[in-house]
Order: C-alpha cells, then sequence, then structure tokens
C-alpha cells in the first residue's frame, strides 16, 4: 500500500474493492524544505500518477508549511497538473492547512486545472473520504 515515504510526505495507493485512490500526506518538516525539495517531492508524485493513473487523490495539506512560489505554481499548472489529468485524475480532495500562507499558495496552484476536474477542500480527512467514496459510487 505504502508507495513512498520521506521526510516531507508520505504517498499511499488505497486500492478498495469498491474504490481506489492516492493519498499524499505532507508532513510539518515542509517547513524546513527547499524549492528543490519540493520540486523532488512534486516529481515523485506525478511519477506515482502516471504510473497508478487513479481517478482520484486526496491531499492531506494540514501540516504544509511550504510557501509556493509564484515561479513554481506556474511550473505545477504547466507541467505536473496537465499531465496527472492526461493519465486520467478528475478529482482531487485537499484536507487543507491552517497556515494561512500554505493554504492560500496551494489554492492559487489549484485554481481551474481543467473544465472536467473537480477540486474540493476539506477540514477533516473523513469529509474528504466521504467524497471520494461518493465518487467512485457514481463513476462505476
Amino acid at each position: 500500500m505504502l508507495q513512498v515515504k520521506n521526510k516531507f510526505m508520505s504517498i499511499f495507493h488505497h486500492k478498495q474493492e469498491k474504490y481506489t485512490f492516492v493519498e499524499l500526506v505532507w508532513t510539518k518538516y515542509t517547513e524546513e524544505m527547499t524549492v528543490l525539495e519540493y520540486r523532488e517531492c512534486v516529481q515523485k508524485y506525478l511519477e506515482i500518477m502516471l504510473s497508478i493513473k487513479p481517478k482520484q487523490v486526496l491531499i492531506e495539506t494540514k501540516l504544509f508549511f511550504f510557501s509556493i512560489s509564484p515561479d513554481i505554481q506556474k511550473w505545477i499548472i504547466e507541467s505536473i497538473t496537465p499531465k496527472t489529468i492526461e493519465a486520467g485524475l478528475e478529482r482531487m480532495a485537499l484536507v487543507v492547512t491552517e497556515n494561512f500562507f500554505g493554504q492560500l499558495s496551494i489554492e492559487q496552484t489549484m485554481e481551474n486545472p481543467a473544465p472536467n476536474f473537480n477540486v474540493r477542500y476539506f477540514d477533516s480527512r473523513d469529509s474528504a473520504l466521504s467524497w471520494i467514496r461518493e465518487g467512485n459510487v457514481k463513476s462505476e
């Protein structure tokens, strides 16, 4: 089930009978993360998404303290998000951080990724999981 784990994040592939999704959980150490380390984490996430090709992803950002610069936001919008959508990603559940700057940079990065791409923000993992499960039931 565990795909990748490092100081900054863990990525899990949840393969249930009724639904499957990828979960990325950022750690508190993102506060110490460099731009290069962030880019490496995002590249690893992309590799996994291209390999597994899930329709849904849950990203836990409660402990995400890295501020994504406009240049990095642009890189994600132009180079990462389109590739995940081409691989079949349709829905993204984001469990939000209480860190204002981290949350703002995440929201700016996820603005209007594609016409049929659905991004939702949640206060808890449980509510995000409910939405993930609901999406899988409808897509069966």
